[in-house]
């Protein structure tokens, strides 16, 4: 695998970015919502149950648009290949 001086930038980044969170400070909740969250022991897990769904449903939001951008361009590019429009090199 030949990796590019842009992939190892981005892995690079990544890497320190996933790594500094003991950097940044915590965040703290407001009394009330903090005392609310520790009267019943489930209600913690609901919030971070739905806020990994509404992360999901962004990603494969964003995952469906990156695909069909795909395969629209790889569609225009065979059909401009198949005509004389298309130079010889690309």
């Amino acid at each position: 695998m030949k990796l590019s001086l842009r992939n190892l930038i981005v892995a690079s980044v990544g890497l320190a970015l996933m790594s500094a969170d003991h950097l940044l400070p915590s965040a703290l909740a407001c009394p009330m919502c903090k005392a609310a969250l520790e009267e019943d022991p489930s209600k913690p897990m609901a919030f971070q149950t739905s806020i990994l769904f509404m992360l999901a449903m962004a990603m494969s939001v964003f995952g469906v648009m990156t695909l069909l951008l795909t395969v629209i361009n790889r569609r225009e590019t065979e059909a401009l290949r198949n005509t004389d429009l298309c130079p010889e090199g690309s």
